[in-house]
């Protein structure tokens, strides 16, 4: 494969440190690669070179000619005054301003005749296709009058990821996309990629995400860059093994440098007449071994705190038949669970089905409509949340700590002042007498954790942590959170780090049922699936049939459709089959548009809604498989 993207010589620097020193890489054509490094390596500096959207750095990088790239950034700005549709489309081609004006005649029920008309004259249903196959994916259909003020986090990261898609770039650069997504859009943007023949660069910590989807990682170490093919499993064994033989050269060098040490004290009289050179390399030996062990020696930080024992009686936290709603939507509805000591409880749930509106009924910020909830008398709750408080501008990290507790009692009798504490959180002396609001966003995180942590509760609830951490900061949380002995409860749409702490999941459906469930995230991913299928197969099986029937040529056996798609060009069959479903795609959402404008009409009576909503929901679920095969056929076009 011939490389999309050569770099040469890069060298990045920042106050007081050099991120990158002389790096060298290249990434293949269709190649999948994850960038990893520890926060304030310089990761998405990289990134922001990559993408010359940051001037203030010198390059030698050559990106293959005629190569189209698109950059998501990790948090992107938008005019807060325009709608989502307007921010999809704010470039000025003809074909998109057409689509544009096309999809803003749906949302208001205008008449479509001019608007389809247009898109013919400009040959733009291929990329009209497309358009509409990203904006369904990321289930933006319904939020597309919507301004951006008003969205959600996840719901401004899935307009930032349609936009970039929606170019079509040859060569994607994604700086932590699955920030703020829930796990369903998570999944579909796994797939999406997966399946995609684009070249990828990205940045994010979601470690299925970095197994699923990557053949190659490239690790950004103190300055260095280190490439191993494969995925994340692969990837920790490689890095294992160099961390191994850097471990048996540091030994290696320990000998040959006490003997040269020797050489060197010897008086000047006694050496004189020795090679100069001799000297010169002893220098060298000795900032490469200072090199080595300092590399090893911040290898083995390590965040440490064991909390003292604090009592949790026999009654911790209940909830009785609890009702909660806001106008129409049901937050939680005949909700009952009995919390107990030492359980670690995951909460699953798709964005806006209202998981802070229930964050705040356990912590008693707000009441239940009806029902209750009961707390035991030894209960000392904490929230640790994506939201922080602001940092007084005016104090020091260790006056932050110390507005909190002056110290903490680790264990039965042992003391532990702010400033040890902050030890043990990885902040040095130097940075404890630095202004709390200068930090990292990253560090602030850990500082905010530090706080709650110091009051020493007992039920610890956690609100998205994972998000903007590293890798290695992660790891060392989930050591922290499996010894943690009393009742836990994360929210997070992290499933490597559900499946590792959490050894019991409340499920969100809609409507505000939560459904109990025993296990870890992949135990009900699989469970759910099968339920899924189940339920489909006897409710759709008229569908299935029908599909199998207009499909017949490319829904054979797997071995006639491997042999297909090992093909580097589309058969005669298949290219029949690619403009049946351009046709059948256009069709469909024609046929979705009017039915949408027949529900909204408010002329319908009762049994008119549900016929028309029945085949809605067929339609929704065809159109999904048509889009499907189509995005399958297009790749290879």
């Amino acid at each position: 494969m011939p490389a999309i993207l050569d770099v040469r010589n890069l060298t990045i620097k920042a106050p007081h440190k050099i991120l990158c020193d002389k790096i060298e890489f290249s990434i293949n054509s269709g190649a999948k690669v994850a960038l990893v490094a520890k926060n304030g390596a310089g990761k998405s500096s990289l990134l922001r070179v990559l993408a010359k959207t940051d001037e203030a750095f010198e390059w030698d990088i050559k990106l293959a000619p005629r190569v189209t790239m698109g950059y998501l950034s990790q948090d992107e700005k938008f005019d807060q005054d325009q709608t989502v549709l307007d921010t999809l489309f704010l470039h000025d081609s003809p074909e998109g301003q057409a689509i544009k004006a096309y999809e803003y005649a749906i949302a208001n029920h205008e008449d479509l005749e001019e608007h389809v008309a247009k898109i013919e004259e400009l040959n733009a249903r291929e990329y009209e296709t497309k358009v509409k196959i990203v904006i369904n994916q990321l289930k933006l259909h319904q939020i597309l009058d919507r301004k951006i003020e008003v969205c959600s986090w996840g719901e401004v990261k899935r307009v930032a990821l349609a936009r970039v898609l929606i170019d079509d770039p040859d060569f994607l650069i994604l700086d932590e996309p699955t920030n703020h997504l829930d796990v369903e859009m998570i999944e579909r943007l796994e797939v999406y990629l997966s399946k995609s023949k684009r070249t990828l660069l990205l940045v994010t910590h979601d470690r299925y995400f970095l197994e699923r989807i990557c053949d190659q990682i490239i690790e950004l170490d103190h300055g260095t860059m280190y490439s191993y093919p494969g995925n994340y499993s692969r990837f920790l064994e490689l890095k294992q093994k160099r961390e191994e033989d850097e471990a048996q050269q540091r030994h290696e060098l320990k000998q040959v440098m006490r003997k040269e040490l020797d050489w060197m004290r010897k008086a000047p009289r006694a050496r004189e007449n020795k090679s100069s050179h001799r000297e010169k390399a002893f220098y060298e030996l000795e900032s490469k071994y200072k090199g080595l062990k300092r590399t090893e020696k911040s290898k083995g930080k390590k965040m440490e705190i064991n909390l003292e024992e604090r009592r949790l009686g026999g009654k911790i936290l209940r909830a009785h038949n609890v009702y909660k709603a806001y106008g129409d939507k049901k937050i939680v509805e005949k909700f009952s669970y009995d919390f107990r000591g030492g359980e670690r409880v995951g909460l699953i749930w798709p964005n806006g089905v209202g998981k802070s509106s229930f964050i705040q009924l356990l912590m008693g910020s707000t009441l239940p409509d009806s029902g209750d909830i009961r707390r035991g008398d030894t209960i000392h709750m904490a929230l640790y949340q994506q939201k922080q408080k602001d940092l007084d501008p005016n104090k020091t990290v260790l006056e932050t700590v110390k507005d909190v507790a002056e110290y903490i009692t680790l264990g039965k009798w042992l003391k532990v002042s702010a400033s040890q504490l902050l030890e043990r959180f990885l902040f040095g002396a130097k940075q404890q007498h630095q202004k709390a609001h200068t930090l990292s966003w990253w560090e602030r995180r850990r500082l905010h954790l530090l706080c709650i942590l110091i009051t020493n509760p007992n039920f610890l609830i956690l609100d998205e942590p994972t998000n903007d951490l590293d890798i290695h900061t992660l790891q060392v949380l989930e050591e922290f959170l499996l010894a943690y002995k009393w009742c836990l409860v994360i929210v997070s749409h992290d499933r490597f780090f559900m499946d590792k702490v959490v050894d019991h999941l409340l499920v969100f459906e809609w409507e505000g049922e939560i459904s109990d469930f025993p296990g870890d995230y992949t135990e009900w991913s699989t469970y759910n699936k099968l339920r899924n299928t189940k339920e489909a197969k006897e409710q759709e099986a008229e569908r299935v049939k029908e599909l199998e029937e207009k499909n017949a040529q490319v829904s054979h056996n797997d071995a006639v459709l491997h042999q297909a798609k090992k093909k580097k060009s589309l058969s005669n069959k298949e290219r029949e089959e690619y403009a049946m479903l351009s046709g059948e795609i256009e069709r469909l959402e024609n046929r979705k548009d009017e039915i949408n404008l027949e529900l909204s009409s408010g002329s319908l009576d009762h049994t008119a809604i549900k016929t028309l909503s029945t085949e809605l929901a067929k339609l929704v679920t065809k159109l999904g498989e048509y889009e499907e095969r189509w995005f399958e056929l297009e790749e290879r076009v």
